[in-house]
């Protein structure tokens, strides 16, 4: 087996796509019928899988041999992988933090109870205290999850490294789907980490099969995109239509979504296949790499008054990613240049 498997850089490219979804969801104005489509919880859900994807690629790539949750190489291993997690998401998620501790007179609804929340990577677990979704720190929810995942994850691993990892899938899932629903009348626990496990799974699912398999040629499978197309429309207007099974379920399938084009691109990667201007294309690259810090970064830009919202939200738009790309490159990377002293 190979032990590094090799980097796709156009799942840049969902990253990008993910990344507007989530920000044309909360610039829309409150009474928007659009908002209905719920393109933001599509593009979370993205992200969840794409990190279920590489996250497990990336620590399947460590857990060689036979070695005990409790030796010293498996210990060092997950020290490690903490270390070059906590380089890459710590720094801007503080960044944020600050920034919003300056402009907190211009944002909305923010009470000085959330700090507590914000900095312990536990703000889903408040928001579900709340029992509504706070407009100026609502989308680090779901970086607190993330975080949840990075530390629980690896251990999850060390037991489940081998042929019963799809068992570890499959029990996930179904616990995932088996929470939503047993609190299908109260959506707001969509923001609790076990309702999020199904994600996590299904991208970890094909990291593994990646990993046993990667000897082996990937054949890219030229529809794939077309359905995650058709499936992405059937759930965001049943979502609309707010039909029951769509929105209690719209994770699940959100993940599909992401899994069907992770795979194709991974495949079409793997099958060495002529860089394509929609895949490939620089900006969505660009856009997809600094994708982290735009979602970070996206709601801390007050509404400009006098403009119609698409003006404001074009405006907006240029600014988070002026910026975020100035942290990426001038805050950010120089940051992850530490990440070979955990190797």
């Amino acid at each position: 087996m190979v032990e590094n498997l090799s980097y796709v850089k156009s799942l840049n490219t969902i990253r990008a796509f993910a990344v507007a979804f989530v920000m044309f969801q909360h610039w829309l104005p409150l009474s928007h019928h659009l908002r209905k489509l719920q393109l933001g919880s599509l593009g979370v859900d993205i992200f969840f899988t794409l990190s279920g994807f590489l996250i497990t690629g990336i620590l399947l790539s460590k857990l060689t041999g036979n070695n005990d949750i409790f030796s010293r190489v498996s210990l060092l291993n997950y020290r490690n992988f903490i270390a070059r997690r906590i380089l890459r998401i710590v720094p801007a998620y503080a960044l944020a933090l600050f920034l919003t501790w300056l402009l907190m007179k211009y944002l909305p609804s923010f009470e000085q109870s959330a700090w507590k929340w914000l900095i312990s990577f536990t703000t889903n677990w408040h928001v579900i205290q709340l029992d509504y979704w706070p407009s100026t720190i609502a989308h680090f929810w779901s970086l607190a999850v993330e975080e949840q995942y990075y530390l629980i994850w690896p251990m999850l691993l060390f037991f489940f490294k081998g042929r019963s990892f799809p068992l570890l899938a499959l029990i996930l899932t179904a616990l995932a789907v088996f929470v939503r629903y047993q609190a299908r009348h109260h959506n707001i626990f969509d923001a609790s980490t076990f309702a999020c496990l199904d994600s996590f799974a299904m991208g970890g699912l094909f990291a593994w099969y990646r990993h046993q398999n990667s000897r082996n040629e990937l054949t890219p499978i030229n529809y794939l995109p077309w359905l995650a197309l058709v499936l992405f429309l059937l759930v965001s207007f049943g979502n609309y239509l707010s039909i029951d099974f769509f929105i209690n379920q719209r994770r699940l399938l959100g993940s599909f979504v992401g899994i069907l084009l992770i795979v194709f691109l991974v495949s079409r990667n793997d099958y060495n296949r002529s860089s394509s201007f929609f895949w490939e294309n620089p900006f969505l690259l660009e856009t997809g790499k600094i994708s982290y810090g735009i979602y970070l970064f996206h709601l801390l830009v007050p509404d400009i008054p006098g403009l119609h919202w698409a003006a404001g939200a074009l405006i907006k738009a240029v600014i988070v990613f002026g910026f975020s790309w100035l942290s990426w490159n001038y805050f950010e990377k120089p940051i992850l240049a530490y990440k070979k002293y955990f190797p």
